[in-house]
């Protein structure tokens, strides 16, 4: 009898895995559209039983394959313990834990988006947010702005998004039920915050809807999802319904075999 978790999934539809036997834990990373797998060491770091820490990965290529996944392990409120796990040594190494200023910390250290090898947290600074990135291919970090109409978090609930590969920042403010959509763009070559769209009409959008799923309204390249709700980027028109947004992943995938993972057969009854 074996329990499975999803830790942690890309957007080319790579998941990575725990599979809790009787006699203890397996890692598998695996593709389930092509029910292809390959069974990755564990951490050194052991997890918990009831509630593993976050995992995330990013894919750095994807022909050959090359990804990472970082084990993100908070102790205290500012400090986190963070192990790597590299495919071309097939092994996890420790890095330096990541020691935040007592004046900063993370919005959720749970909720990451992953863009171009690299990760994205949400910061609170005092009254301001931030964004802490990590580099995968250079496993360093960096704390950058938001956009500047946003970083007052007393106007503004802030949370990140992708749109078309690219950061963007979802901006609701506090008093209104004005959403803005910014998106990181090159102008000139220098990295600017773009304001893409405004949607001034959320509260009114709809009513719950208990009829619908998620993977209906979620298009992969005009939608955003806020809270329990998901809105078309194109005219702002969306949908509601409940769920808890830890337990629901957004990827999209195919069905090309990926070249270094075994094709499922132990392993098939729960891809």
């Amino acid at each position: 009898m074996s329990c499975f978790l999803i830790l942690a999934v890309v957007d080319i539809g790579l998941f990575c895995c725990q599979v809790r036997f009787a006699v203890g834990f397996r890692y598998i990373v695996c593709k389930p559209t092509t029910c292809q797998w390959r069974i990755i060491p564990a951490p050194r770091s052991r997890d918990s039983p009831r509630l593993p820490p976050p995992y995330f990965m990013t894919v750095l290529k994807s022909k050959p394959l090359k990804f990472k996944i970082l084990r993100f392990q908070p102790h205290g409120l500012c400090n986190f313990n963070c192990e790597i796990f590299n495919f071309d040594i097939w092994s996890w190494k420790q890095l330096d834990d990541l020691n935040l200023p007592d004046s900063q910390s993370l919005q959720d250290h749970r909720h990451a988006i992953s863009v171009c090898g690299r990760l994205y947290w949400i910061t609170l600074i005092q009254d301001e947010y931030g964004r802490l990135i990590f580099d995968q291919d250079k496993e360093n970090w960096a704390v950058n702005p938001v956009p500047d109409p946003c970083k007052n978090r007393l106007l503004y609930e802030v949370q990140l998004s992708v749109y078309r590969g690219k950061v963007a920042i979802v901006g609701k403010r506090r008093d209104t039920e004005t959403v803005e959509v910014w998106v990181m763009r090159y102008n000139q070559g220098v990295k600017c915050w773009n304001k893409f769209q405004t949607i001034s009409n959320l509260k009114n959008l709809m009513q719950p809807d208990f009829s619908n799923a998620a993977d209906t309204f979620l298009t992969w390249e005009c939608c955003l999802c806020l809270d329990t709700t998901f809105c078309k980027y194109r005219d702002a028109s969306g949908s509601k319904f409940l769920y808890d947004r830890r337990s629901v992943y957004f990827l999209q995938t195919d069905y090309e075999p990926i070249p270094g993972l075994r094709w499922a057969i132990k392993y098939q009854g729960f891809l």
